[in-house]
């Protein structure tokens, strides 16, 4: 399968397109950034790309995915971050349809990597990957709702519970009240919480 790797840090790059490599892939580009990564796409016309989420200030990969999928309708894109959920980030666009969203730290051998290419370019073969060891990878975590991600975000920048409710329009006791999937535990200041997602 013909890859194109878009990371901005260049240790990670090297460790993806040799492990592509050695998977028996065909890396035909290695790209620093989401320009880089669409003008790859454009001259080698890949079968996947393999995505960093965050480039830092300008184009994220979730903009790069986007942008391949338009040029390339069939690409199967592999978002690889450190980041367990997306949303936490800011993005509001979520990925294209049929993207594979991989936790970096998850990839710790290169069959959890080749299982999310093949699911990328075959959703159809997603039943035969739930079979293999690495499955429990690739396996969708519980999803946060948009409010939950929220929460976290106002937390995350140390509002307090009286914040966050003011700014979800709630009181406080009915925000915790709302709140039944998270456990809502205070912090060494009082007026601080720490929302944990069961």
């Amino acid at each position: 399968m013909d890859v194109v790797v878009v990371d901005d840090d260049d240790f990670t790059r090297m460790l993806l397109g040799s492990a592509l490599r050695e998977s028996g892939n065909a890396v035909v580009a290695e790209c620093a950034s989401v320009a880089e990564g669409l003008d790859a796409a454009r001259e080698f016309r890949p079968d996947a790309a393999v995505v960093d989420l965050d480039f830092g200030r300008g184009p994220s990969g979730i903009d790069l995915a986007h942008g391949l999928r338009k040029m390339l309708p069939r690409i199967g894109i592999v978002m690889l971050t450190g980041y367990v959920e997306p949303r936490l980030l800011g993005h509001a666009r979520p990925l294209p349809s049929g993207s594979v969203y991989l936790v970096k730290r998850s990839v710790s051998d290169q069959a959890i990597l080749s299982a999310a290419l093949t699911i990328a370019v075959d959703p159809a073969a997603a039943r035969e990957v739930e079979a293999l060891p690495v499955a429990a990878s690739l396996g969708h975590r519980r999803r946060l709702s948009d409010g939950q991600v929220e929460i976290m975000r106002l937390v995350a920048e140390g509002c307090s519970n009286a914040e966050v409710a003011r700014r979800r329009h709630l009181t406080e006791l009915r925000w915790l009240r709302r709140s039944p999937d998270c456990a809502v535990n205070s912090v060494s200041d009082p007026h601080q919480a720490l929302i944990n997602a069961c």
